[in-house]
């Protein structure tokens, strides 16, 4: 019973954040802003989608391959977030900003 709360939570974490993704994206596709939140918003539903795999898989190695998918995603929340914010703040053109990301 528990175990179901968990991959639920990773589908219906997916399915939010791809629909966000998606419309804020779709509200004006050239807008860098809406770009990075999109990208963002894509990193985090290929994490909350390994997740839920990972939950559902019974045999060791496809769990395997799963968890190494959710660790693999989730090295770039914080790298697309951070780009997010960023442009969020107009800094992402300056220096500064330039410096930050790399």
């Amino acid at each position: 019973m528990l175990l179901s709360f968990f991959y639920i939570s990773g589908i219906i974490n997916g399915i939010s954040f791809a629909v966000l993704g998606l419309l804020v994206f779709l509200n004006n596709p050239k807008r860098k802003l809406n770009q990075s939140y999109a990208l963002f918003s894509f990193t985090v539903v290929w994490w909350s989608i390994s997740y839920a795999v990972w939950q559902l898989s019974g045999e060791y190695r496809v769990a395997l391959f799963w968890a190494r998918m959710l660790n693999f995603a989730s090295l770039f929340i914080p790298i697309s977030f951070l780009f997010w914010i960023l442009t969020l703040l107009g800094v992402e053109k300056e220096k500064e900003g330039k410096i930050v990301l790399v």
